[in-house]
This record gives structure tokens, sequence and C-alpha cells, in this order.
């Protein structure tokens, strides 16, 4: 198992899929996370980030946070010493008398900061897709799975007609909320894997994306690799549709004459459903390590 340390706290995050981004001790976002290291290594593959970018130690690390409390106890020990105060009772609880003033002042200030805080989760309760998260397993075929925060539901297809010559459509389905957070998964028989039909699906796009005024802004690469015996082709993008910046995950597995599509758009600045994509991405990957 490799594991990338996370620079607020410390924490050793086991990476086993590409879509590890938050820290699972302090929840931060990690610095050198394999999507925004790919910015500045594009030709690597995961394996290269896996052997550059990460550590096999899984020897636990001090977290931060305990280390600073360390530090404050030791602060105070050391102050004494350099005062030449002799360390006896009544230093002691003059010592004591003054922490605790500063830890009220401290609780203080830091309730006056909270309120930025306190906004903030205000602003996430005004969300209108909250209401309607309802976090369930579902089984895509006898192989694979997902994990959905909203009830996946019978779709129409987004299979473009010129496709159809090519895949025959054999489910639609798709989990959403609001214009907010879209999984779209369709599963087809294949009928003729023509390169340029294979390109052209590897490339479909969801309902979201399929937008009259919808502009790319981004649009990486491949990664190929396999999940369950599906030869598998992830794309990471962004694009505008209807004033509102979108991220989307665009997964392609096929084996045989049947082919998978799974595209997950959601709203790029919105850190809570990031998460919620986060989560969706590792459970499509955990389908690989049960190989």
């Amino acid at each position: 198992m490799n594991y990338l340390i996370c620079d607020a706290c410390n924490f050793k995050n086991a990476i086993y899929t590409e879509r590890v981004v938050f820290c699972n001790h302090c929840h931060q976002k990690m610095k050198n996370n394999y999507i925004d290291w790919k910015k500045s290594n594009h030709n690597a593959s995961f394996e290269v980030y896996i052997n550059e970018a990460t550590t096999t130690d899984s020897t636990p690390l001090i977290l931060k946070n305990r280390e600073i409390t360390k530090d404050k106890k030791q602060f105070f020990t050391n102050s004494s010493r350099l005062l030449n105060i002799p360390v006896t009772k009544k230093t002691r609880v003059f010592i004591v008398a003054t922490l605790a003033q500063f830890l009220l002042f401290s609780l203080i200030i830091f309730t006056q900061n909270n309120n930025l805080e306190v906004t903030d989760e205000k602003t996430v309760a005004e969300k209108n897709y909250l209401p309607h998260v309802k976090w369930g397993n579902y089984s895509i075929s006898q192989e694979l799975g997902i994990t959905l925060p909203f009830e996946l539901k019978k779709s129409e297809s987004v299979l473009p007609s010129y496709l159809t010559n090519y895949y025959a459509l054999e489910n639609s389905r798709k989990a959403e909320s609001s214009e907010s957070f879209s999984v779209t998964i369709e599963e087809f028989d294949v009928n003729d894997y023509s390169y340029i039909a294979h390109k052209d699906f590897m490339e479909m796009k969801d309902s979201y994306m399929l937008a009259p005024d919808a502009y790319f802004t981004a649009n990486e690469g491949y990664d190929h690799l396999k999940i369950k015996n599906y030869q598998t082709d992830m794309q990471h993008g962004s694009y505008i549709a209807n004033g509102k910046n979108y991220s989307y995950d665009n997964y392609t597995l096929t084996k045989g004459n049947k082919a998978v599509k799974i595209i997950i758009s959601y709203l790029k600045d919105d850190e809570l459903l990031s998460n919620y994509a986060n989560i969706v991405s590792q459970s499509i990957f955990k389908n690989k390590q049960q190989i």
C-alpha cells in the first residue's frame, strides 16, 4: 500500500485510486493529490505518480495538532527556566492561572473568528440539493457496483443517434439533483468496435454537458486502466453551462461485447459536491480491488 502525507496534519492517507484528494483525518485538500500533480506531469501515469509522489512507509506520524500541544507545554517550562523563576508550588499556581487566562482569551478570539464558519454552515444549509441526499449502493451489472448520493432512476439515453449502429442500449439510469450533481450510467451491447465509433463513444456526453450553451474549458487526456476485467478509459475536465462552472469525470468500460458509460457532472466551486464526486469515483475504483 502507498501513502500520501497530508501537509495540514501529517496524516498518512492510503492511495489506492486516482481520486483520493481530501485527507481522511482533517478533510483538507492535499496539495500533492494525483489530479493536481498530473497538471504539471501531463504524460505521467498513475503508476508513475505512485512511485514518485507517495511513500510505502506505513509508520504513523505524529499529527501536527498534537505536536502543537506539546510545544505549548514545553514553552511554559522553558520560559520559567529562562527567567530563572524557581519551579515552586506558587510558581506552578501562577503558571496555571496565566495559562487559564490565555486559554480564555484564545476561546473568545476563536468564537469571534468562527462567526464566519457559522455563516458558511448557513450557506450549506441553504443548498437546495441537501434535502434529496440519500446515499445508497447500487449494482451496475453483476460485476460492477457504485455508491451514489441520490436515488438512481430510469432515464432517457444520451447516446447520439449516429452511434446506434454500433451500440445497442440495454439500460439507462441517472442519479441527480437540482442541476448541480448528476451521475449518468448507461449499459450497451456492442455491435461494431470500429476505432472511430469507439472514440466517439469514449467522448459521449451527459445531458448537462449537452446544454446548448455548454463550453468546455478543460479536457484532460485519457487514463487507461482495468476494472473488473473491463478495459477502462477515464477522462477528467470542466465546462460552463447555463452560466455555471462544472467539473466532470467520464468513464468508459468495455469488455467483449459489453460497454458501460459512467459520467459524473457536478458544480465545480461546490466543495461538498466535489467530495460527493470523490466518493462516487472511489466506489468505482473499489471494483478494481476485487479483481
